[in-house]
């Protein structure tokens, strides 16, 4: 098992193409590259921490976005993470929701 962290994919967001210059020419395009690199990475058993705003408002298409994504996934609440989860039962796609996580690496103290 492994363990992965990841913030900020904002799948669904159009202008996030422009904002930070992702190369992608729709966000449907970039949604589904960002699926096949993460299926890639991450197996069914890892474990992967989202550090906020996974997905952009209330994105209609989360749950079959969700559906796709491999791995045990523990959400640390992004600001625009609220909009998609109420249309969703988060205890159907993460291990774990919170607005606040510390951890602690070996001797290092975060």
């Amino acid at each position: 098992m492994e363990t992965f962290f990841i913030s900020d994919c904002h799948f669904g967001h159009k202008n996030i193409i422009k904002y930070c210059n992702r190369p992608y020419y729709s966000v449907e395009e970039m949604n589904e590259d960002m699926i096949s690199k993460w299926n890639k990475k991450v197996a069914k058993n890892d474990l992967i921490y989202i550090v906020g705003d996974l997905f952009y408002f209330s994105i209609e298409n989360a749950s079959s976005i969700l559906n796709r994504l491999k791995g045990k996934k523990i959400l640390i609440r992004g600001n625009h993470d609220d909009f998609f989860l109420k249309k969703i039962n988060p205890k159907n796609y993460f291990v774990d929701v919170s607005l606040y996580m510390e951890m602690s690496f070996g001797k290092n103290k975060l």
